[in-house]
Order: C-alpha cells, then structure tokens, then sequence
C-alpha cells in the first residue's frame, strides 16, 4: 500500500509541475498580447503585434515538418522554412527587449517549438500514470477494507 501511495504522490507532483509550467507558458503569451494591445506606444504595439505574427508564423512551419513536435528544436539540421521562420523572431525579441523577459522570450519560443503543454506527450504520460497509480490505489484500499 506504502508503494503505491508513493506513485500517487509522485504521479501527482509530476502533473502539477506540468500545470505549472503550462501556466508560465499561458502567461508569457498573455503578457505579449497585453503588449499588442496596451494604449502606450504604437510603435510597441506594431513591434509585439510583429512578433505575435513571427511566432505564428514559426508555430505553422513547425507543425508543418514536425506534426507531433516530438522533436527537440531548433536542430542543425532543421528544414529551410523552419529556420527562416526562426530568423524573423529574433529581431521582433530586439525591438521589445526592454519589455520581453528573457525568460519570456524562452517560453515563447517553447510553445511555438513544442506547443503547448496539454497537447504534449509528456502530458498524456504523466496523466495515464497518475490515473493508473490513482486506480491500483482505489483498489488496494477497497481490498483493504473488504478484507477487514
């Protein structure tokens, strides 16, 4: 039983850090589109609308050449539209480098590389486990108790 309470735990804590950073990810584009559509400059409103636009752009050719995003990118041998898509981010990053975290900047690019985080396998193993290790315990506990 000790067993297998463990797994729920573990299962459990794997999943809520999955949801943790799907709510990092979720942030960092929210702050871009805030960006996009906040009253001040126009000329940062047209810099974070760019690189919505860029994202977008570098999202749709990844999908294209990787559908399951199962790779790790960018890869030196990456396809030409995917490095081409690649190339304009950057820039778009350098106008707004005063108001996009680095660390925004990598989960952007996390999403548009690898999608977002409940559309990734890592995200239907670790919820298959949990479920698994949630329904031995729901059993075990039931033998338990029958048996007592």
């Amino acid at each position: 039983m000790e067993a297998i309470s463990f797994r729920v735990m573990r299962a459990t804590l794997a999943f809520g850090k999955l949801h943790e950073r799907g709510a990092a990810l979720d942030q960092a584009w929210a702050n871009l589109v805030d960006l996009s559509e906040s009253s001040g400059e126009a000329a940062v409103r047209q810099h974070a609308s760019s690189l919505i636009t860029s994202l977008a752009g570098l999202a749709v050719a990844v999908l294209d050449h990787y559908p399951n995003r199962a790779a790790r990118l960018p890869t030196p041998d990456m396809p030409a539209s995917v490095a081409e898509a690649a190339r304009s981010c950057p820039t778009d990053f350098r106008n707004l480098q005063d108001l996009v975290s680095e660390e925004d900047r990598r989960l952007l690019l996390e999403i548009q590389y690898r999608g977002v985080i409940r559309a990734r396998s890592e995200y239907e193993d670790t919820r298959l486990e949990l479920d698994t290790a949630r329904e031995e315990f729901i059993t075990a506990v039931r033998t338990e108790l029958s048996g007592a």
